[in-house]
């Protein structure tokens, strides 16, 4: 009873006031193609009781792109999907390198450099939002929930490694490089986190609008393998305490007048997040279940990275 009494009163008020009211179709749909390039660094993380000792820096240079987005709106409710593809290329450099405590201090003791290619990079998330009237029909908010799958996989090949020639010492950069032919290192991913998200809306015109979204990603799980092929090990790492946010910040355009079922989308995005959590090693071909847990050791990624793309959009409806 109580839960049917508090849904009428929602209803009443969207109805009537104007925060909730508006004109508009009641239901419409969107369908955009975007093009971009991603650009940012994936950095692998190994901890020792709180003392970092190995960083891998993974590379995501000018990777180019592709997503797929269908949004609904059902009365003041925003519907938005979207599966996003890299395009498998070179994307850089991968660098190794291990640390070691030197006195009081941490310092380089092994360094590597290899050609750094990007598998596979792909997405998919779903979110849903709600409209929110501030100043009709200028400005309107859309806080929402999502949820959000990705799976990625590097692979390092060539380049070379430097060690000192005395144990114990640091590494200057001065060392003979000893290069390497062949597939050294890989890398993957597989992650999904929830998020919740407040999205901006200004209408300049009735062909120009501005956005900004919000998103805030409370909780991050995450597992990883990390393969050496030269020393034939694998480690997996598994992260279920990440936290991170991503801020999108784009322009749509609807160029025609006389045509309002076609514009266009300009769109930057930049997204951080970190994860930790236990790390295993076992030789490469082991199954999971018989990984060994390494002791004091901790499994990390931190992620920085941001896109520049455009959208050709059917139907740009959405926020009307």
């Amino acid at each position: 009873m109580l839960l049917k009494r508090a849904f009428l009163l929602f209803l009443v008020l969207s109805l009537h006031l104007p925060i909730f009211a508006g004109k508009g179709n009641l239901f419409s749909f969107s369908l955009s193609t975007t093009a971009g390039i991603k650009n940012g660094t994936v950095n692998e993380l190994v901890h020792d009781n709180q003392t970092l000792v190995s960083k891998l820096s993974w590379s995501q240079t000018s990777s180019p792109f592709i997503n797929l987005d269908l949004g609904f709106k059902v009365w003041k409710f925003l519907i938005k999907t979207r599966y996003s593809s890299c395009i498998s290329t070179g994307c850089g450099f991968l660098t190794d390198i291990d640390y070691s405590k030197m006195q009081q201090d941490i310092q380089i003791s092994n360094y590597s450099k290899h050609d750094c290619f990007l598998d596979k990079d792909f997405s998919i998330s779903g979110e849903i939002s709600f409209k929110i009237n501030i100043c009709e029909p200028f400005y309107k908010i859309y806080p929402g929930i999502g949820i959000y799958y990705q799976n990625r996989k590097w692979t390092g090949q060539n380049g070379y490694y430097q060690t000192p020639e005395f144990a114990g010492s640091t590494w200057t950069g001065n060392e003979e490089k000893i290069y390497i032919t062949g597939t050294v290192i890989s890398y993957e991913q597989k992650s999904w986190h929830p998020y919740i998200s407040l999205e901006n809306v200004v209408s300049l015109n009735e062909f120009i609008l501005f956005g900004i979204e919000l998103f805030y990603y409370p909780y991050i799980s995450m597992d990883s393998i990390d393969s050496h092929f030269l020393r034939n090990k694998q480690f997996y790492d598994t992260m279920h305490n990440g936290s991170g946010g991503k801020i999108d910040n784009w322009i749509i355009i609807k160029p025609f007048k006389n045509n309002r079922n076609f514009g266009f989308k300009i769109a930057f995005d930049y997204e951080v997040f970190n994860c930790k959590g236990k790390s295993y090693v076992n030789i490469i071909g082991e199954k999971k279940s018989k990984f060994i847990q390494i002791e004091h050791d901790t499994g990390g990624s931190k992620n920085c990275l941001w896109e520049l793309y455009l959208s050709f959009i059917f139907f740009p409806n959405l926020y009307d």
